[in-house]
């Protein structure tokens, strides 16, 4: 009984550590883009992306606050392709996002969803339980670029 009961308890324990930076339903939400100056977080950008998630599908718009005229705050498609369904990032793919996964697993349990353009991840920090960090990047660049979103709402 007891092996039991400890297996059952192991099992739940680690799916929970590979939940930690799974996507879900509290991931929906508002983020907006970190400037940086000097490699250091300077301020918000003004450009900002929501993260939609809707029957089983997650979808992202984007507004940029720094745009002149009528498109100015109004959120519109960021992606005008086929290939824009977000999926749950592989191994493989997490390797070829971040070179440095395995020193970066010590700090954080990271997750991402991505589509062909673009990869939308979370971190949670095994130090500081509880909190959340997030990142957009860009696929399309070599090697691929990524930037600091903050949650506004």
């Amino acid at each position: 009984m007891l092996k039991k009961l400890t297996l059952g308890l192991m099992a739940v324990l680690s799916t929970s550590a590979v939940m930690a930076a799974g996507f879900g339903a509290q991931d929906a939400g508002v983020y907006e883009l970190v400037t940086l100056k000097n490699n250091q977080p300077a301020g918000l950008s003004g450009i900002q992306m929501r993260l939609t998630h809707q029957n089983g599908r997650w979808a992202m718009d984007g507004k940029d606050g720094t745009l002149k005229g009528a498109a100015k705050n109004q959120w519109q498609n960021i992606c005008s392709t086929s290939n824009c369904d977000f999926q749950a990032s592989t191994g493989s793919q997490l390797q070829a996002i971040f070179p440095q996964l395995a020193q970066m697993k010590k700090a954080d349990d990271i997750g991402c969803i991505q589509n062909q353009v673009q990869a939308f991840c979370r971190f949670d920090s095994k130090a500081q339980k509880g909190y959340t960090s997030y990142m957009m990047v860009a696929l399309q660049s070599k090697p691929p670029v990524q930037m600091i979103l903050q949650r506004q709402e």
